[in-house]
């Protein structure tokens, strides 16, 4: 059976979850709890309380959507995901077919890929592509099942074209797999039916707990409805208004309908409804919008909506938003409850949080553990983080893994350094990395030996007086790498610069021990300059995992590197070697390659060090809508919140949004609303100059 539990606060839905739980006539206790959530931190918040309420809490999995539904789809013989149509592997078979594709048919596909001999421009565009069709398969399936057909849905518009050549792109991609596949769609149905008329309900687990996710995709609650006629399917949804409020309109319809009235019968906005909702929660009404169409679905809901009872200004916000109305402030006494700050910087905006930390930890006696801070993109101040909180416990999550994982971020910076203008400062910034001193056996001391060395010798950039004629300028091999060592070691064996020798001036501040510094200088450039003669030339996918893994083996060898990180960046590379990309023959060059390292580095993020104990700095994510005592946004500036959706020109789906859509910008606004249940602190950026 589906039951749909609904409350204005998680600590209600986590009551209601375990009540559930303990009333669910396990026949053992090791039977395992499965908890459908949307983001690692829910999963630890819920595992903590959980324990915290129970006196034995074991034998659980919490599991994203996606794998859950591929897992119960595999149980009644189908599949969701087509490896043919993972997004890598689509990444790849669109570039190949761009490589051989006729693109003076299309002026707008030609002003993208043109004069593009390295092959970036095409592996970006392909990027992009990957993502579009994998995001139509779900929108707008029906657009595809036409491109099929060889019908077009924008023919005679703006968009014709546009459409014309993405329909040509995707006709290859199934005359490649020579049509025998079915999209998403129709992979999510047939499961969907599979699962209705399942014969061993014994095969699925006895009960799914679906928290913490606020708005699911209608082929989601499909597929749920399907599996609740065999087992309990219980979804608890946070809903900051016990209201029906999925029809109030946003300022910009009543702006348009306020046009066509005279000014007597104008609509106020403030009369509908709590302005918060219409404009801030368009993804809870949308999907609150779906709830009420499918309500028939749910055998029973369970509402636990409650009034905050004391007099706080955030209380009383809390209050309005629970009864979708815009009341007086008379009752409602001044306090800091709800703190906006205005700061000129970021370091700015962390002392003053530092301060405020301080004194909630010191007057109202919280721990810190009952406090988080977020920001729209927690990595713009992790580099200050750790300076200005050196004396308070705290972690930092959702930090892309090249922040992550020390060795990710290093070998990108190798590879970055082997592909660049060898400039003096981005080398010496190389090999301050403390894994590549490890490896060239080189300490703090000698870096700084070695900087002033390079800084008296006139190093500037360019490995050699080739390097630049590679570049398009004139071969002068004055203040390269090579040019400042040849001066290095020629006045270490001379000791005399009263005169040029064999055209080279020598630089004579080296001598006896130091010449040992010299070689692992040398060594060091030496290895840079053979690995970038080595990268040169194109090679095959298989060729590129198996160079670059041999690179990660000799400059990662050290035993005190963890092997955790080694793995883990061995994995991220052998990702473009696996039989689902056997049909990729084409030979890359190395700037794609490195292109498609520093996306997937940009993308993956690692949510370790959410809730382990002190103070937790975190992204604003969508459906992470844990309670806190204190909840702090950082960088709550116009642009950085709530975003701003960048589609590209070529995406279809913007010519007419539809409900449930992608937009991360109402996916932030959203989150901020949930956010303001227990929000005390929002800070803004500005310029000194609007401050003074």
């Amino acid at each position: 059976m589906f039951y749909l539990h609904t409350s204005n606060k998680t600590e209600n839905l986590l009551a209601h979850l375990d009540t559930v739980l303990k009333n669910s006539g396990k026949d053992s206790i090791l039977e395992k709890e499965i908890f459908l959530i949307q983001s690692e931190g829910m999963g630890r918040w819920l595992m903590q309380q959980m324990a915290i309420r129970n006196t034995l809490f074991c034998n659980y999995e919490f599991i994203f959507p996606n794998r859950f539904f591929e897992r119960i789809a595999k149980i009644v013989g189908s599949h969701l995901l087509d490896e043919d149509f993972d997004r890598t592997n689509l990444l790849w078979r669109i570039y190949a077919i761009l490589s051989n594709i006729d693109v003076s048919r299309f002026q707008t596909l030609r002003n993208y890929i043109e004069h593009d001999e390295s092959g970036i421009k095409k592996f970006q565009l392909s990027q992009q592509l990957a993502n579009l069709y994998d995001q139509y398969q779900i929108s707008r399936p029906e657009m595809l099942f036409s491109w099929q057909n060889g019908a077009l849905l924008f023919q005679g518009s703006q968009y014709q074209e546009t459409e014309l050549w993405q329909q040509v792109i995707w006709v290859e991609i199934l005359k490649q797999l020579h049509g025998d596949i079915k999209s998403r769609t129709e992979l999510w149905q047939d499961a969907i039916q599979k699962i209705l008329h399942y014969s061993k309900p014994d095969d699925f687990p006895k009960t799914l707990s679906v928290f913490g996710i606020n708005t699911l995709p209608e082929i989601y609650l499909r597929f749920l409805e399907a599996l609740a006629n065999h087992i309990d399917v219980h979804l608890y949804l946070l809903n900051p208004s016990q209201a029906y409020w999925a029809d109030i309109p946003s300022k910009k319809q009543i702006a348009l309908e306020n046009l066509t009235k005279d000014f007597d019968d104008q609509i106020d906005l403030l009369e509908l409804g709590h302005p918060l909702l219409s404009n801030f929660g368009k993804q809870g009404q949308y999907f609150q919008e779906l709830l009420l169409l499918e309500e028939k679905i749910f055998q029973s809901h369970f509402e636990s909506f409650a009034l905050s009872e004391g007099s706080l200004l955030l209380e009383h916000l809390q209050n309005d938003l629970l009864l979708n109305q815009l009341s007086t402030l008379d009752k409602c006494k001044v306090d800091n409850s709800i703190q906006i700050h205005n700061c000129h910087t970021a370091i700015r905006e962390l002392e003053v949080l530092k301060n405020e930390i301080l004194y909630v930890v010191d007057q109202e006696n919280i721990n810190l553990r009952d406090i988080v801070i977020m920001a729209p993109n927690i990595e713009d101040y992790a580099p200050y983080i750790p300076a200005i909180f050196a004396d308070i416990k705290h972690t930092l999550a959702d930090e892309s893994l090249r922040n992550a994982n020390p060795l990710i971020d290093a070998f990108e910076q190798f590879l970055t350094v082997i592909t660049g203008r060898f400039g003096w400062q981005e080398v010496l910034d190389l090999l301050a990395v403390p894994e590549l001193q490890t490896h060239f056996n080189i300490d703090e001391a000698d870096l700084e030996q070695i900087a002033y060395w390079v800084e008296q010798s006139n190093i500037r950039w360019g490995y050699s007086g080739i390097h630049k004629k590679e570049l398009g300028l004139p071969e002068d091999h004055l203040n390269t790498w090579l040019f400042g060592l040849q001066r290095m070691m020629m006045g270490y064996a001379i000791g005399d610069d009263t005169d040029l020798f064999n055209g080279i001036a020598p630089y004579v501040e080296i001598e006896g021990q130091s010449a040992i510094l010299l070689g692992k200088l040398y060594q060091f450039i030496n290895y840079l300059i053979n690995a970038r003669q080595t990268i040169s030339e194109s090679h095959s996918l298989p060729e590129w995992v198996e160079l670059l893994s041999r690179y990660v083996s000799e400059l990662f060898s050290d035993d005190s590197v963890p092997s955790y990180y080694k793995v883990e960046l061995s994995t991220k590379l052998s990702a473009l070697d696996n039989e689902a990309l056997s049909f990729f023959k084409t030979k890359v060059d190395f700037r794609v390659i490195l292109n498609w390292f520093q996306s997937q580095n940009a993308e993956a993020s690692s949510a370790q060090g959410f809730l382990t104990g002190g103070l937790t700095f975190c992204s604003m994510l969508p459906m992470r809508s844990i309670p806190f005592k204190v909840i702090a946004l950082l960088g709550m500036n116009e642009g950085a919140f709530p975003g701003v959706d960048r589609k590209n020109t070529f995406d279809l789906t913007q010519v007419k949004f539809r409900k449930g859509d992608r937009s991360k910008r109402l996916d932030n606004k959203y989150q901020f609303l949930e956010t303001i249940l227990s929000l005390i602190h929002i800070s803004e950026p500005t310029r000194q100059a609007e401050i003074s």
